[in-house]
């Protein structure tokens, strides 16, 4: 079973998106996957969501989801797949976001940074125990 986290990124998203597309963990950028925004533009897209004059609570720019498995638990392709379900589980197709698979450590794990605005009805993402309990 999966271990998860989440924690709001408030300032340093550019940083974040760089660090979880390093080519050196993500098989040249081979497990790299994004939702409602250019993969090469992330922080472009979520930040024209974010200025939105419908946006709301723009104190959390972004969320960002670390899902590890156990050392031999699933093949590479299976963890990228399996975050990409719980990414569109989560955000049902409202929010943007990046899926990074990271190979460089003894344990798979997806990083995934989401636009804490919809793109849809421009509502900042509900964070609480009972979400992070279901994505658990």
């Amino acid at each position: 079973m999966a271990i998860t986290t989440i924690h709001p990124i408030k300032k340093t998203l550019d940083k974040a998106i760089a660090y979880i597309s390093d080519v050196n963990k993500t098989l040249n950028g081979e497990l790299i996957t994004a939702f409602g925004c250019c993969e090469f533009a992330i922080d472009d897209d979520f930040k024209m969501v974010l200025n939105d004059k419908r946006s709301t609570n723009k104190s959390v720019i972004a969320r960002h989801l670390i899902q590890s498995f156990k050392p031999g638990e699933v093949t590479i392709d299976l963890a990228h797949n399996i975050g990409i379900e719980l990414a569109n589980k989560l955000l049902k197709d409202k929010y943007q976001y990046v899926i990074a698979t990271h190979i460089d450590k003894e344990h798979i794990h997806n990083h995934i940074i989401f636009n804490n605005v919809s793109f849809v009805d421009y509502k900042c993402f509900n964070s609480n125990k009972k979400v992070y309990r279901e994505i658990r």
